[in-house]
């Protein structure tokens, strides 16, 4: 027996048993030629092998998961002929392999049958690890389908569609315009010479996506969006203006050894300058353990790094070009001077910040936080308290898992003296 790393293919005929129902003899014919002629030279063109046929498909194996997709697309996309033209379902992935006899057996084959059985008619599925080494490498469209639960495999799987050929080289929908700072997270470059560091750059940089997701006062661009800027080659700018991003993290991973080193950078979209940039040296004892410390360490810093340059930015814009993420951020910084003159600025800006977008529920807390401080002054009138209470009642209703805004509505509670409520 002989373990390998393979890309696995597999494709079956829609509708095999309805035409063998119509036609046994014919079906069987058109389907035997199909594959001789057509099916075999193209697996060869692509680097592959036929390992088997079953009855109403293929499985092929490939050295190369760009390879194994770039086959899949060039089968889906060949012209079709005749009134009952033969159409395909077809299903890749990437794993560990045993051959044996000249046949293939694994869970990478079990898995590829599944992700074939989900696909569309004319369509190909792959699995996630496929899309992360293939990624940008080829003019396809991605679609994430997210995760499937599949029979004879115990975790869910998460999985990918390639439409056919009206999905290649399709452009992805513009994220839409909004009032916050909008950062897209390139996928890191692998320095190192094993591809499957691929894993490991790619896991990372998802991770520093989920994390930044958390904070609200953010936007954060889908991997499915940044991804498609695998390769890095394109000028900063442009990815940016394509994703719509004011903000990019690009980075790399580079291994040495029992030694990985993790760079990363945040650049301000509109500039190409660097606000922000460090580097993680880790022994590389458990991939996992080093990935999610490095992301943490990065998430941690980012989003303060962000708020205090549209901070510094802000205050060379007139008040009437501010957008409310940026208005918000500099109600804040007057907010935090706890004085009567900069707290009544502060009150204006975030009030236009809450008429520009309802729905950042920071700019209610610190709007409420204004009254609060002007109770500590004594400079509030008697409608203070329920005021108070009142907007930041509106920043919960928003956003109840933000430990701040909690914290903001005990103090309102307070200042109404509603003791309990404030302790709960």
């Amino acid at each position: 027996m002989e373990r390998k790393l393979a890309a696995i293919l597999i494709a079956d005929l829609v509708g095999f048993t309805a035409r063998m129902e119509r036609d046994e003899k014919g079906t069987l014919e058109v389907l035997s030629a199909y594959i001789d002629e057509t099916a075999v030279p193209l697996v060869g063109r692509h680097h592959g092998r036929i390992v088997k046929q079953m009855g109403d498909g293929l499985l092929a194996s490939f050295d190369s998961a760009v390879d194994a997709v770039s086959c899949a697309v060039e089968w889906q996309n060949s012209p079709v002929v005749g009134s009952d033209p033969l159409r395909f379902r077809i299903g890749v992935t990437l794993g560990d392999i045993i051959m044996r006899d000249g046949d293939v057996f694994g869970s990478g084959v079990n898995l590829a049958s599944r992700l074939e059985q989900l696909a569309p008619p004319g369509g190909v599925l792959v699995s996630d690890a496929v899309y992360r080494v293939v990624g940008n490498r080829i003019p396809v469209a991605w679609e994430d389908t997210g995760q499937h639960t599949v029979k004879n495999v115990a975790d869910p799987i998460h999985a990918w569609r390639i439409g056919g050929s009206s999905a290649v080289c399709a452009e992805p929908p513009r994220p839409e315009a909004s009032g916050k700072a909008t950062i897209a997270v390139l996928p890191l470059q692998n320095m190192s010479d094993d591809p499957e560091q691929a894993f490991f750059s790619d896991g990372i940089a998802e991770d520093i996506i989920v994390g930044l997701s958390r904070f609200r006062t953010l936007k954060v661009v889908s991997s499915n969006a940044s991804f498609r800027f695998r390769t890095q080659d394109t000028d900063p700018a442009k990815i940016a203006e394509a994703l719509s991003a004011d903000y990019l993290v690009e980075g790399s991973v580079r291994k040495a050894g029992s030694l990985v080193r993790i760079s990363v950078q945040l650049a301000d979209a509109r500039t190409g300058t660097h606000l922000w940039s460090d580097r993680y040296d880790h022994e590389l004892e458990d991939v996992l353990a080093v990935q999610d410390e490095a992301a943490r360490n990065i998430v941690a810093v980012l989003p303060g790094t962000v708020q205090h340059d549209v901070v510094d930015r802000s205050t060379q814009k007139p008040t009437d070009q501010m957008k409310a993420y940026e208005l918000m951020l500099k109600g804040k910084a007057l907010r935090d001077g706890l004085n009567a003159r900069d707290t009544a600025k502060a009150r204006v800006l975030l009030e236009r910040a809450v008429a520009l977008d309802p729905t950042i529920a920071r700019s209610y807390m610190y709007l409420s936080d204004t009254y609060v401080i002007d109770l500590w002054l004594g400079l509030a009138d008697a409608d203070a308290p329920a005021h108070t209470l009142k907007i930041a009642r509106k920043g919960v209703a928003l956003d109840n898992r933000d430990v701040y805004i909690q914290d903001q509505l005990g103090f309102a509670f307070l200042c109404a003296g509603l003791w309990s409520e404030a302790e709960a």
